[in-house]
């Protein structure tokens, strides 16, 4: 399975994809693979490349379905194609909380969820509800584009402890933590 033609190829099938769907799929930012309405279900399987749908292992197979379920999600839901080509400036997910975060210096309690949520399991459904909720206050203050790529690997990789930096760790590192 390679990553990155899997990514690829899942973005190039939303770009695809009819408004409705995406639209459908930006509906339900944050909610786990289990927790999708049967339509939005549909829609988001037909856009995951059969690779991904193909994994015998269950657990592999659910933690990547997460984890691309959240990017196209954020995709639909943030991506403008009409002022961004392929020259836009894709910003890291983890640069946009650091954004966020310095934003929020006397805001004690906020810092406190976008630490919480650096030490969530990629097993646990509040993961993406909390990334999604963070995303939304980030965006709300500086509209930028997602490196959806990068977010992917990211997230697949979200427990793995044997990269070379492991993915929590970088994010903290962005937020100077």
């Amino acid at each position: 399975m390679n990553e990155e033609a899997i990514v690829q190829e899942l973005i190039s099938n939303l770009s695809k994809s009819a408004l409705a769907s995406r639209i459908l799929l930006r509906r339900n930012l944050g909610n786990s693979y289990f927790q999708l309405p049967e339509g939005a279900r549909r829609v988001f399987l037909a856009i995951v490349p059969s690779d991904v749908r193909n994994i015998a292992d269950y657990k592999e197979r659910n933690r990547i379905l997460n984890a691309l379920l959240f990017v196209s999600c954020v995709y639909s839901a943030y991506h403008n194609e009409k002022h961004c080509t392929n020259s836009c400036n894709h910003v890291a997910f983890e640069d946009v909380l650091a954004r966020l975060y310095v934003r929020m210096p006397y805001a004690a309690r906020k810092r406190q969820i976008v630490e919480h949520v650096l030490t969530l399991s990629s097993t646990d459904p509040s993961l993406y509800k909390g990334l999604r909720n963070l995303l939304r206050q980030a965006m709300m203050i500086d509209h930028t584009e997602i490196d959806v790529s990068a977010l992917a690997h990211d997230l697949i990789h979200w427990d793995d402890l044997a990269m070379e930096t492991p993915v929590k760790q970088k994010w903290m590192a962005a937020l100077a933590l």
